[in-house]
């Protein structure tokens, strides 16, 4: 697994863990969904 992709993880879940229900709803995502990929371990990647 690359590092940059582990990074990119780390950076896209810290803004997903940020965004308001309104951007949330937009992208079609729960505060449960976000929570729950937000707090996934940044080497956790599918």
């Amino acid at each position: 697994m690359a590092a940059s992709a582990m990074l990119q993880a780390r950076q896209t879940r810290r803004l997903l863990a940020k965004m308001d229900s309104r951007l949330l709803a937009d992208i079609g995502a729960s505060r449960a969904d976000a929570a729950m990929e937000a707090n996934r371990s940044f080497w956790d990647i599918r």
